[in-house]
């Protein structure tokens, strides 16, 4: 295949044959979303009062990140067959170190007014972010921008509940061979390649446990997915963006 041609193939991608061993499974996504095995993404296109904004509209941009949050709440927990049992939990990418910084703080700057009163009125919300520069934040506290604290917050992050409720923003650092379950909806914040695009696609697909369970056990089928408790994995587009109605 045209993917085993390129740089890759001697670097330290997975398609490095020399270095991981011979390709033993390959099937398309929409083969593996018949199969049960993956859930359909669903574009939710998010109206906000917000207007297309500037890259340095931190308000404005943060204020769309919640709505469009509370807006994926709303439609999960009338979708799932337990509602109860999920909650929402957003992973979106932002536009850069700056604009991480301009959300919500760092190294003594505190975030824009959006995001300190959402903390203060929404403090059931776990809140998490992670960059290369500007290192992991989790609830508050800012760790070095390190591997280890990158660890420390993938930690905290699976050690959420099923129905809990959390928002995750990132630049760059939770894309391709990252373990992070839970995710229920994915939301580009920024243009993305074809191959990051996917990657946090991927985040969101997964099955909840308890319906892998029950779709091993043949009690349910991807067919009917009134009976999930997660029935699939939303992409988020904000009206913030450029000619998001269109896409």
């Amino acid at each position: 295949p045209e993917r085993y041609t390129d740089d890759s193939v001697n670097g330290l991608g997975m398609n490095n044959e020399s270095r991981w061993g011979n390709l033993t499974f390959e099937r398309l996504p929409k083969e593996m979303i018949d199969a049960g095995e993956m859930l359909p993404p669903v574009l939710h296109i998010v109206e906000t009062n917000q207007g297309q904004v500037a890259n340095n509209d931190y308000n404005a941009i943060f204020t769309a990140i919640v709505g469009s949050f509370g807006a994926h709440r709303d439609r999960l927990k009338k979708n799932s067959a337990d509602p109860k049992a999920i909650g929402p939990k957003l992973l979106a990418t932002v536009g850069g170190q700056e604009v991480l910084r301009g959300l919500i703080g760092s190294a003594g700057v505190v975030g824009c007014v959006a995001f300190e009163e959402f903390r203060r009125n929404n403090q059931h919300v776990s809140f998490f972010a992670v960059s290369s520069e500007l290192g992991a934040y989790v609830n508050g506290i800012w760790l070095d921008a390190n591997n280890r604290s990158k660890d420390q917050l993938l930690q905290a992050v699976r050690a959420l509940d099923s129905s809990d409720e959390a928002i995750i923003l990132y630049v760059d650092m939770l894309t391709e061979g990252i373990d992070v379950p839970g995710i229920t909806a994915f939301m580009p914040l920024r243009g993305m390649n074809e191959s990051r695009f996917k990657q946090g696609i991927g985040r969101a697909v997964r099955l909840h446990g308890t319906d892998r369970i029950r779709f091993y056990n043949g009690d349910i089928s991807p067919t009917n997915p009134s009976k999930y408790v997660k029935p699939d994995a939303e992409i988020i587009v904000p009206t913030i963006l450029v000619n998001s109605r269109d896409t």
